[in-house]
């Protein structure tokens, strides 16, 4: 009405005329305003981490599937280059006792029994059976591994990087007698065993080091010095880990 008074709503048909509120009703409300969403931590929407705000007002969306794409084209990465890098491996041996060894070491059963028996046969068993399985345990704990890899020479505890190698001589029989006895020099790093007969003699090139040259047992020595001589060719291929 133009007098500015309040009426009765439409739907108020019971309700006299100057005694309605000023209710606007049900169909003559406001228009609707707008809602704002509030999301739960930092996640803006199905799929989307959050939203980060980084220097000259650029505006960046982290996307969490993106994210494990990346995660997983990494690990994919790393387990590429284990590869590679066993791959590369030209040669590895261990250095077991021989069957002489574990006979020699049983004399020591006769002698267990031969202290203890006069006290007691049950304890002279046992004792013999320990002090055997002792010295088996110690025998194969000790044996030494010799590998040669794209970069490194190892043998024992020892690594020595095949670009300060030499080229690496086998020898058999009675030379390899001589280079244990006659011509051994007492600086030489050796990895040697006395139930191994044939020995590879690698020089050594670091300055820095006071070994002149490994002496290492081996029972395919033609096959290790042919080994070092192409890790020595094929070098030291560099490695390089994708960041993301």
């Amino acid at each position: 009405m133009s007098s500015g008074k309040a009426t009765s709503r439409n739907h108020e048909g019971d309700i006299a005329i100057g005694e309605g509120d000023s209710y606007p009703g049900a169909d003559g409300g406001p228009l609707p305003r707008g809602k704002i969403d509030r999301f739960g931590s930092n996640q803006v929407c199905s799929g989307i981490t959050g939203v980060r705000i980084f220097g000259h007002n650029q505006l960046r969306v982290t996307d969490s599937r993106q994210q494990n794409v990346d995660d997983f084209r990494h690990l994919t990465r790393l387990v590429q280059i284990i590869w590679s890098n066993r791959a590369m491996q030209f040669y590895r041996e261990r250095l077991w006792p021989s069957p002489w060894a574990f006979v020699s070491t049983s004399l020591v059963i006769p002698a267990s029994l031969l202290v203890f028996l006069p006290i007691n046969f049950t304890v002279g068993v046992i004792t013999a059976i320990i002090l055997y399985g002792g010295c088996i345990v110690l025998l194969l704990s000790t044996s030494p591994r010799v590998s040669v890899t794209a970069s490194h020479l190892v043998a024992g505890r020892a690594r020595l990087p095949v670009a300060l190698t030499g080229p690496a001589e086998s020898f058999n029989g009675e030379d390899a007698r001589i280079q244990r006895g006659q011509q051994l020099d007492s600086r030489a790093w050796l990895v040697i065993r006395g139930w191994i007969d044939p020995v590879v003699k690698i020089p050594n090139l670091d300055a820095a080091d006071p070994a002149p040259y490994w002496l290492v047992s081996s029972r395919r020595p033609k096959a290790l010095a042919a080994a070092v001589a192409e890790a020595r060719t094929a070098g030291e291929r560099p490695e390089v880990i994708e960041k993301t």
